[in-house]
């Protein structure tokens, strides 16, 4: 019973992580295209 609670603890950590890294990419897109349009601004 103690390894199956461990193993679902893990199996939830696995599910949530993708969200978490996609999370973190689509906010360092979002610095790039802002750094992108304040430099096209400041021409």
């Amino acid at each position: 019973m103690k390894s199956e609670g461990a193993f679902t603890s893990l199996s939830l950590t696995q599910e949530n992580f993708p969200t978490q890294t996609s999370y973190e990419h689509s906010a360092n897109g979002w610095d790039y295209a802002l750094k992108i349009l304040k430099d096209f601004l400041e021409k």
